[in-house]
This record gives C-alpha cells, structure tokens and sequence, in this order.
C-alpha cells in the first residue's frame, strides 16, 4: 500500500514538474528578418506568458505587448492595451515539438497594430541562440 501511494506521488510530481519545465521552454527571444517574439514566464504552474511581439517590413511597422496562457504548445497572447479597432485582437503562437520555431498567426482587429502593409500572419521565427 506504501509503495502505491509513493508511486502515486511521484507520478503526480513528475507531471508537474515536466509541466513546468515544458512551460519554461517557451521562455526566450525568437526572430526572422521581419519578425521578433520575445516571451518571459510569468507562471510555469498555470502557462502564464508575458510576450511581445513586432513585426517590420518595409516602411510598415508594428508592436503588440500582452500577456498570454499556454495551451500545450500555443501561446494565445492578448494585448495590454487595446488599440482603437483592435479589440479582439489575439496573436497565436505556436511552438514545434523542440521550442525552437514558433509559427504566429493573427485574429481580426490586429491591424490596428501594425497598419494594412504588414503583419504576423504566417510569420515564422527561429530562437536566437
């Protein structure tokens, strides 16, 4: 009965801790030569992410700042602050299997953070190393 109940707790312990460590695996700076993500754990327990991300190409430019909520290997990211038209603005992005590539798309009202010429849709970007 002893040995059940022990190994009950550290099955349970290892989950959450691989939880954290997955969580912590999204942490970093990320980029391509239009686009950079940058992420800082708030909260490994709950998948609490802050994020920024900018978007540059040609004269078009933008910047979104927010804090997001892991979903496995998605980061959905809401923006501090709401721009006007932006309101339902949501960046996802999405880790691959080894935390080194991210892929971003974007909801509607994002434009109202970068303009028409540019965005995040598609995006993908690479951990600095």
């Amino acid at each position: 009965m002893i040995k059940r109940i022990l190994f009950g707790f550290v099955a349970v312990a290892t989950v959450v801790s691989n939880s954290y460590a997955q969580y912590m695996l999204a942490e970093g700076d990320f980029s391509s030569k239009t686009t950079e993500l940058k992420t800082i754990v708030l909260d490994g327990e709950k998948g609490v992410v802050a994020a920024s991300a900018t978007v540059t190409q040609g004269s078009c430019s933008g910047t979104i700042s927010g804090i997001g909520t892991m979903n496995d290997t998605t980061l959905v990211i809401k923006p501090y602050v709401k721009a006007e038209g932006g309101e339902q603005c949501v960046l996802q992005a999405k880790f691959d299997a080894n935390w080194e590539r991210v892929k971003i798309t974007e909801g509607k009202g994002c434009a109202a953070y970068h303009g028409a010429a540019c965005s995040w849709e598609g995006q993908t970007v690479k951990r600095k190393k």
